[in-house]
């Protein structure tokens, strides 16, 4: 949720479900947050199955991938896909001292 706020700011419209487990915990949930620009943000949580931790921006000329890292972890790698695979960069990534 703090990733789509920071990159689209605050939704017109959010849309979410969610299930839970047998002790009353949310096993999964997923959200749609709708802008006014037309732009959408999927949110999904999962402690039910293993599933990638990543987040994806994605638009008409390409697409940015930061993989894991997305809460509490250090950040693993960024990726980005331009028109095509030919222009795949890959960002490893080193901690600041």
């Amino acid at each position: 949720v703090s990733f789509a706020h920071l990159v689209l700011g605050v939704p017109a419209k959010i849309s979410a479900a969610a299930s839970f487990t047998p002790e009353g915990v949310d096993g999964q949930s997923s959200a749609i947050f709708d802008y006014p620009s037309g732009a959408q943000a999927i949110i999904t949580a999962n402690m039910l199955a293993k599933t990638p931790c990543r987040a994806v921006i994605s638009g008409l000329a390409g697409r940015l991938e930061i993989l894991a890292g997305i809460v509490n972890r250090p950040l693993n790698s960024l990726v980005v896909f331009g028109r095509g695979l030919v222009n795949l960069r890959y960002y490893p990534w080193k901690k600041l001292t």
